[in-house]
C-alpha cells in the first residue's frame, strides 16, 4: 500500500534516460559482420541501416562492401540510392561520371551516355548508342523510351507514330506510352472516341488523376460537360485533400458562366488550403 508521512520531504529531482533500442536485425548483421566481413553480409547490414532511414551508417557500411569489390555496378547503383536519399549531388554525379567512363555495356551509363548526346544534339552518336542498348537488352520499355525521344527530337514524325504503336501495343501500363498512344488517337487519327477508349482501359487498372483529368477534357471537347464534370466531383469525392481540384471546378464553372456555383468550390478549398 502506500506509506503516508505527516510531515513534507524534499523532492529530488531525477533526469529520466532514454535510450533508443537497437533494431533486431541492424543488431544480428552487425554480428554477422563481426564474424565475417563478407560483401553479403556488409549489404544486408547496409539495407537493415537504411530501411530504419539511418543513412550514415548505411553509406558506411557499404563503402566497406565496395572497399572489397571496388569495380561493382550493383555496389555503386546502392550507393546512388543512399547520395539520393541524402541529396548529396556532388557524390552522386561522381558515380554517375564513373558509371559512363568504367561500365559502359551497363542500362545506366547507356542511359546516361545517350542524355549526354541528345543534350549535346550529337543524333548520329545518339542513334548508335540506342543500337548498342537494342543489341544487349532487347526491345524493352526503356528502349522505346529513349527511341521516342530521340524520334522526337530529329522531327522524324512518321517514326515517332510507328514507335508510339509499337511501344504501346508492347507495353500498354507503362503511362506515357498510354497517353501518346491517346495524343495519336485525338491527334493524328481525328478520333476522340478510340482516345477515349485507350485512356479508360488505362484507368481500369491503374487509378492516375491525370489520365481522368485526360478524360474529362475529352469529354468537354465533345460537348459532354455534365460527364466531365462528374469526373472532378468524383476526385473530389476520392481525394477532398486535393485543393487544386476544388480550383479547377471553379474555373470550369466561371468559364460556364455558373458563377454561383464558381464561387462554392473556392470557398471549399479555402478551408481545406494551408493557413
Amino acid at each position: 500500500g502506500l506509506d503516508v508521512e505527516p510531515f513534507a520531504s524534499s523532492y529530488v529531482k531525477t533526469k529520466p534516460e532514454s535510450k533508443v533500442l537497437p533494431s533486431a536485425v541492424e543488431s544480428y548483421f552487425e554480428n554477422q559482420v563481426s564474424k565475417d566481413a563478407s560483401i553479403l553480409n556488409y549489404i544486408m547490414l547496409s539495407t537493415a541501416y537504411l530501411s530504419n532511414d539511418k543513412k550514415y551508417p548505411a553509406r558506411k557500411a557499404l563503402n566497406s562492401a565496395l572497399e572489397l569489390a571496388p569495380n561493382s555496378s550493383y555496389l555503386k547503383l546502392m550507393l546512388a540510392n543512399i547520395y539520393i536519399r541524402e541529396d548529396n549531388r556532388t557524390g552522386l554525379a561522381m558515380l554517375l561520371e564513373w558509371f559512363k567512363e568504367n561500365d559502359l555495356s551497363s542500362p545506366v551509363s547507356i542511359g546516361l551516355t545517350f542524355n549526354e548526346a541528345r543534350e549535346n544534339e550529337d543524333y548520329e552518336l545518339a542513334d548508335s548508342i540506342l543500337d548498342v542498348y537494342q543489341e544487349q537488352f532487347g526491345y524493352t520499355a526503356d528502349y522505346y523510351d529513349y527511341a521516342i525521344d530521340l524520334a522526337g527530337d530529329k522531327d522524324e514524325n512518321e517514326h515517332l507514330i510507328d514507335l508510339i504503336e509499337e511501344a504501346y501495343s508492347k507495353f500498354k501500363e507503362v503511362e506515357k506510352f498510354v497517353q501518346l498512344k491517346a495524343l495519336v488517337e485525338e491527334k493524328v487519327n481525328q478520333s476522340q472516341s478510340k482516345a477515349m477508349k485507350v485512356l479508360k482501359k488505362y484507368v481500369k487498372k491503374n487509378y492516375d488523376i491525370g489520365t481522368w483529368e485526360r478524360i474529362a477534357g475529352l469529354y468537354f471537347g465533345q460537348g459532354s460537360v455534365s460527364k466531365g464534370l462528374d469526373i472532378y466531383f468524383q476526385q473530389v469525392e476520392d481525394f477532398p485533400y486535393f485543393v487544386g481540384t476544388y480550383s479547377e471546378l471553379s474555373d470550369f464553372h466561371y468559364q460556364l458562366r455558373d458563377y454561383k456555383s464558381a464561387a462554392r468550390p473556392d470557398r471549399i478549398g479555402v478551408f481545406l488550403g494551408p493557413r
